[in-house]
């Protein structure tokens, strides 16, 4: 989550154009955000996976995965000043689901 975080930051502040509703944050900052999270996660997964010597995870782990990096990346664009402790905590209990 925090190579999102930074994305977010980084993109936002440049190409932000879109604000969500009610936010400073933009759209192109979420989205950016979104897609480093899930390369990151998805890079560990496939890691994981290749020095456990365990199978590739499933299509539904992945979809699951993206459902999880979503939900999290959309509450951290509509939250203020909480997100860097309940962010994690809340990606971290949509993994156990």
């Amino acid at each position: 989550l925090g190579v999102g975080d930074s994305l977010a930051s980084m993109v936002g502040s440049k190409y932000g154009q879109t604000k969500l509703y009610g936010t400073r944050k933009s759209v192109e900052g979420t989205a950016a955000s979104l897609v480093g999270t899930m390369l990151v996660v998805g890079a560990f997964m496939f890691w994981s996976c290749a020095v456990c010597d365990s199978p590739l995870p499933s299509l539904t782990d992945v979809a699951k995965t993206f459902v999880a990096v979503t939900l999290a990346c959309l509450l951290e664009a509509f939250t203020q000043q909480t997100d860097n402790l309940f962010v994690p905590l809340y990606f971290f209990a949509l993994l156990q689901i």
